[in-house]
This record gives structure tokens, sequence and C-alpha cells, in this order.
């Protein structure tokens, strides 16, 4: 398995900002955030899905592969990728 190498907040704030255009530096800040509780983060990225910015599961794919190499953040990935996984599944209802 590859070295995952840690970047810090920052970088991967821009790096996403650049994979990510069509959501600004503060959606991604957000979604990173300290501050904000998972169900504030759901709502963000059920936002998101509806307004065409997030249209598939698979948008995810690669905002999980960086967010798993931030330092400070790796406690988030597990449940963000369960609110990602639960908003997609209920649009297939």
């Amino acid at each position: 398995m590859p070295e995952v190498i840690m970047m810090p907040k920052a970088d991967a704030i821009a790096t996403l900002s650049v994979k990510y255009p069509q959501l600004s530096k503060e959606d991604i800040s957000d979604l990173l955030s300290d501050e904000l509780t998972l169900a504030d983060k759901t709502k963000l990225m059920e936002f998101y899905r509806d307004a065409g910015l997030a249209p598939s599961i698979s948008f995810w794919d690669e905002f999980l592969v960086i967010l798993k190499s931030v330092e400070g953040v790796i406690d988030l990935v597990l449940p963000i990728t369960g609110a990602i996984n639960g908003i997609y599944a209920v649009t297939k209802i």
C-alpha cells in the first residue's frame, strides 16, 4: 500500500478547491471545520447534491481520498463517508 503523505488543512482546502471548482473554498472549509456538526455537514452535502454541484456519489471519491491525507481531520473520514452514502442512497429509493 502506498504511503499516505499528510498535508495541512490549508493545503487540502487549496487542492480540493482546484479539483472541485464548483465548491468555494468556504464550502470546503465548512466541510473540514471542527465547528460544524456532522448533521450540519450532511445538510451542506445535501444542498450541494440538490443544487447540482455534487450530482452523484462518485463526485466525492477524490474528495475522500484527499480527506484521508489531511492532518487533524482523519476522524471525519468515516462519518463523512457514511453521510455521503446515506444522502445518495436516499435518492435511489
